[in-house]
């Protein structure tokens, strides 16, 4: 037998890498690495090159997951589409009309109208339950609550201090409950005037 003794490395051209560490074997069969970082290696089916990961291209492929970053969605939004979570993904979808309201989607837009030619009165943040609202000012757009007067559907009720009437026809009422009647006959079996009258109210 024959055996083959060097003394020296075997260079690329004896079918060696001319190196003496793993390392620098590796990086002499290789693209040269300067000016390539953070590239990954790529094959054209003849050759390899270094290159960098491109996402308009077939560099990558498949649909980005929601625990990656993505949406997990393939489908082209439709004008004014939104990506809606729904639990466990996202629903692609457009914004649904509710009353009142129009929308119009287009291209990178979503326009929303109110239909009605009112709807801009404003009122406290809170009130009295069954409390009759009043205006605040002379706007005919803010009201405020009567916290003194309430009316259930059936009867109207005075909470606080307050008058029926002006001047001697004044009657007085603090605490009272307010029955109204038509002309016809009372609780009480009384007839009732036309209002409004003092003997309209009764405690």
């Amino acid at each position: 037998s024959k055996f083959l003794t060097s003394t020296g490395t075997l260079g690329i051209d004896q079918g060696g890498t001319g190196q003496t560490t793993a390392s620098a074997a590796l990086n002499a069969l290789l693209p040269a690495q300067t000016g390539n970082a953070n590239k990954y290696l790529q094959t054209d089916g003849t050759n390899a090159t270094w290159d960098a990961v491109n996402l308009s291209t077939s560099d990558i492929t498949g649909t980005l997951g929601i625990s990656n970053g993505g949406t997990g969605l393939t489908t082209t939004p439709a004008n004014g589409a939104l990506d809606i979570g729904n639990g466990t993904g996202f629903t692609r979808t457009t914004l649904t009309a509710g009353s009142g309201v129009t929308i119009t989607n287009a291209s990178g837009s979503i326009t929303i109208n109110a239909t009605g030619t009112g709807g801009d009165v404003v009122g406290p943040a809170s009130a009295t339950n069954n409390a009759l609202a009043r205006f605040d000012g002379t706007t005919g757009k803010l009201i405020k609550d009567s916290s003194g007067l309430t009316y259930d559907g059936t009867t109207l009720s005075v909470t606080t201090d307050a008058n029926v009437g002006s001047g001697t026809s004044q009657t007085y009422l603090a605490g009272k409950t307010i029955q109204f009647y038509n002309t016809g006959a009372g609780s009480d079996g009384t007839k009732r005037s036309n209002l409004p009258h003092k003997d309209c109210f009764e405690n």
